[in-house]
């Protein structure tokens, strides 16, 4: 078999070019790590106790956070910024911050 033939073989086969993943193929932890680049996300908020509030709505456990948001815990509530490096930083009872980036 000439080179040409087995060339054409794998061609037809599909193994010579190689195709992107179907949607159904993606990873879909890839998937929502290139969301969060996108979307500028930095940090998500896991709410201990109590009403949390970020940029005047009240947030859940796993509330994605950027750059600039505001974050604020009422009287009797405790939550947690994990950054994506896995650093925590406690908010305790009434206070309010504004989240930033650990580099900038």
């Amino acid at each position: 078999m000439t080179r040409w033939m087995i060339l054409a073989l794998l061609m037809f086969a599909g193994c010579a070019s190689p195709q992107p993943l179907r949607e159904s193929q993606q990873s879909p932890y890839l998937e929502q790590v290139s969301k969060e680049i996108d979307l500028g996300i930095i940090a998500t908020l896991r709410v201990i106790e109590g009403i949390v509030v970020v940029n005047g709505k009240a947030a859940d456990t796993g509330t994605p956070l950027r750059e600039g948001d505001v974050v604020k815990t009422g009287l009797e509530s405790r939550a947690l910024i994990i950054y994506q490096d896995d650093t925590e930083l406690a908010i305790p009872p009434d206070t309010e911050i504004i989240v930033r980036s650990k580099t900038g």
